[in-house]
């Protein structure tokens, strides 16, 4: 086609566009439909950067405005369509002025309005187009609800829509790019995006700002959500809601990212990475960041200059790959700071290395798949619960070590640990109640309380099962601690005295143990001092250590042990004053049945005293037989009858036992009527001699009675309180 033959069909064009507008086209006009069938960048800008500022347009010249009209049969009449090069229409630095309405449109090529105003607005609702690109303008507000992109949609670099963006419904096959750009409502959606489909990434950082509520509820992305840089503002309301989101890769709210206002992923479903690492989520009285019911088939990571100010909300959250926190900051000093409640987790936790929480950690419920690591973390919630593990559940190790440091409690209450709870070097500050409550955890590995561990209040493992050893040494500042063990079991005890609680602040009642490790206190005397620690008496922990020293061999430390027991007993044990006479005499005589040959010494001595003083009477002359007025030393026969010579020691067996017979006692008896001395100047009588046979002779029905008894076990298992 020749130049005549150009420039009659521009001519035509142009009759038709006047026609359209019902006025003649302005110059700005005319080079614009020229520039744009030239395939040509229309471009407005002045040659000052300082005077193409979009917000200040209505300061421009005549020549750089363009009625929203003549932009509007330009992009929709057919005849032109027909015209416009594959680049399609890209103006720049230009003011549309008017209201630009291209809805229901179908535009079949690219469309840039690059550093352009558009002081009046631009309706894209329903309409179908090839690409957009606003970037680095100005809208007052931009409706396109239902609008169908093939390419990539730009609202970027710098755009500012100052009366909101309306993206309802939309679908995009390529991208939204609304990187730098800026979207003012303050009083409602600054960027309304429900139900939005984006087969490539949303873009929304790298300077994104947003006074008025972000919402993207139910969209689909097939890319990214990137928020890095972006700044987001609705301090009374949401911030950025993104319910219900799908995303196939990863949602980035990191590095410079900001929030003022809810930001809430409830419900969205992550195909890659939730990444907040340096984002600052700020809803003080409020959710900072709620993420109840999320799906991550990544990890969640909020580390690395992480803050919140008011809630973190994972609540019922399956994560497939780790949570991870190094040094997140969360405060929400009233309330929970972080909430992860039945939280599932493929991986494992990291809350460690500088992580810090002001208020409650909550992972009552969780399931972690590796190991749970708070190593160096701090959980403040003085007044209350600072790290809330009940019925946790963790395939792997425990770690509350080396920096790690509670206010308030850390409950692990009902927890089941695969592995090890390992708390060497934690701290542990709850002084009027709990400090670490592990009432029924369950412990496959070890239970280590070691190298500086500290703990300030009540330390409960009540309950506990432990599959491997309790370790309870190295620890700092023993006396402001209390340990309740009761009814835990552990296969090993490996503690040491310079650990061990204050009186009264060491509770073993129910307390099973295996065995001692070799390189704990084994001595009867330490391990009695370890039990009277309890604040009362209690029988099973003394039969719970006998048995277990009686298994490892040390049969005598065992006995200590039981008549440890009973010395107790009759101190702590309330019994009555007769009892606890027959309990005391029963000591001194068979140390309660656990010293069997006690009775027969003390036979020995009673018969010993009894040899010398039937010597001392025989020898005075108060010894006679029964048969004669008087002693008679040498054997006698008296009708038929013969008396035997008079041997002191046989004679007092013979009073002594009470069964067997030397024929001592019924041939020879005291003579109350005589008189003699024991020794020089002490005197002995008839009646001293009878009198200790009769002691002597009940003594020994007792002995003999208590020596049996003793060695048939019948007073171990009668005598005083049990176990059971």
């Amino acid at each position: 086609m020749n130049d005549s033959a150009k420039r009659s069909d521009a001519e035509r064009l142009r009759e038709a566009l006047e026609d359209f507008l019902g006025y003649p086209i302005t110059a700005s006009e005319v080079r614009l439909l020229q520039g744009v069938l030239a395939d040509q960048r229309v471009d407005y800008s002045s040659d000052d950067p300082a005077l193409n500022d979009p917000r200040t347009a209505d300061e421009w010249d005549d020549d750089r405005v363009i009625r929203a009209g003549c932009v509007q049969w330009l992009l929709t009449d057919r005849r032109m369509q027909r015209r416009v090069p594959r680049r399609g229409v890209r103006i720049q630095g230009a003011r549309i002025d008017g209201l630009l309405d291209l809805e229901y449109a179908d535009i079949p090529f690219p469309i840039e309005f690059q550093g352009c105003s558009l002081d009046k607005g631009l309706i894209l609702a329903w309409a179908r187009l090839k690409a957009l690109s606003l970037r680095g303008g100005m809208a007052s507000g931009i409706i396109a609800s239902g609008l169908r992109v093939m390419g990539d949609l730009d609202f970027g670099g710098g755009l500012t829509c100052s009366s909101g963006l309306v993206l309802r419904q939309a679908v995009i096959h390529g991208s939204l790019d609304c990187s730098g750009g800026e979207f003012h409502n303050a009083k409602g959606n600054a960027l309304l995006a429900q139900s939005l489909q984006v087969t490539g990434s949303v873009f929304l950082d790298e300077g994104f700002k947003a006074a008025g509520r972000v919402s993207l509820p139910g969209a689909t992305i097939g890319g990214q959500l990137v928020c890095s840089g972006g700044e987001f503002h609705n301090a009374k309301g949401d911030a950025l809601l993104v319910q219900s989101l799908q995303v196939t890769g990863d949602v980035v709210l990191g590095e410079g990212f900001k929030a003022e206002g809810m930001v809430s992923l409830l419900g969205a479903t992550i195909g890659g990475q939730l990444v907040c690492s340096g984002g600052e989520f700020h809803n003080a009285k409020g959710n900072a960041l709620l993420a109840q019911s999320l799906q991550v088939t990544g990890s969640v990571v909020l580390n690395e200059g992480f803050k919140a100010e008011g809630m973190v909300s994972l609540a019922g959250a399956t994560i497939g790959g780790g949570l991870v926190c190094l040094g997140g900051e969360f405060h929400n000093a009233k309330g929970d700071a972080l909430l992860a409640q039945s939280l599932q987790v493929t991986g494992s936790v990291f809350l460690n290395e500088g992580f810090k929480a002001e208020g409650m950690v909550s992972l009552s419920g969780a399931t972690i798949g590796g190991q749970l690591i708070c190593s160096g973390g701090e959980f403040h919630n003085a007044e209350g619960v600072a790290l809330l593990a009940q019925s946790l559940q963790v395939t792997g190790d425990v770690f509350l070590r080396e920096g790690f440091k509670a206010e308030g409690m850390v409950s692990l209450a009902g927890a089941t640990i695969g592995g090890q709870l390992v708390c060497l070097g934690g701290e542990f500050h709850n002084a009027e109640g709990d400090a670490l409550l592990a009432r029924s955890l369950q412990v496959t590995g070890d239970v280590v309380l070691d190298e500086g561990f500290k703990a300030e209040g009540m330390v409960s493992l009540a309950g506990a099962t432990i599959g491997g050893v309790l370790v309870c040494r190295g620890i700092s500042c023993p006396d402001v601690m209390s340990l309740d063990l009761q009814h835990a079991s552990v296969q090993v005890l490996f503690d040491e005295t310079a650990s061990w609680p204050r009186r009264g602040h060491l509770s073993l009642q129910g307390f099973h143990y295996a065995r001692i490790h070799g390189s704990s206190p084994v001595r009867a005397a330490e391990r009695i001092r370890w039990l009277q620690l309890q604040p009362q008496f209690h029988p099973q922990p003394y039969e719970q250590l006998a048995s277990t020293l009686r298994a490892s061999g040390y049969e005598d430390a065992a006995k200590a042990v039981q008549i440890a027991k009973h010395d107790e007993y009759r101190r702590r044990g309330g019994m009555p004053p007769l009892a606890n006479l027959f309990h005391w005499l029963l000591k001194l005589s068979t140390g309660y049945g656990y010293k069997p040959y006690r009775p027969l010494f003390s036979a020995l001595f009673l018969i010993a005293i009894g040899a010398w003083l039937f010597y001392a009477g025989s020898r005075e002359g108060i010894m006679m037989s029964t048969c004669s007025d008087g002693f008679v030393a040498t054997a006698e026969e008296e009708g038929g009858s013969v008396h035997p010579y008079f041997h002191p020691v046989l004679y007092s067996i013979d009073v002594f036992l009470p069964v067997i017979s030397f024929g001592h006692a019924e041939h020879w008896t005291p003579n109350e009527t005589q008189a003699g001395y024991l020794v020089p100047r002490i005197p002995l009588s008839g009646l001293a001699l009878r009198s200790y046979g009769w002691f002597l002779n009940v003594s020994g029905w007792v002995l003999t009675t208590l020596f049996i008894a003793t060695l048939s076990g019948t007073i171990t298992r009668r005598l005083g309180p049990t176990g059971k």
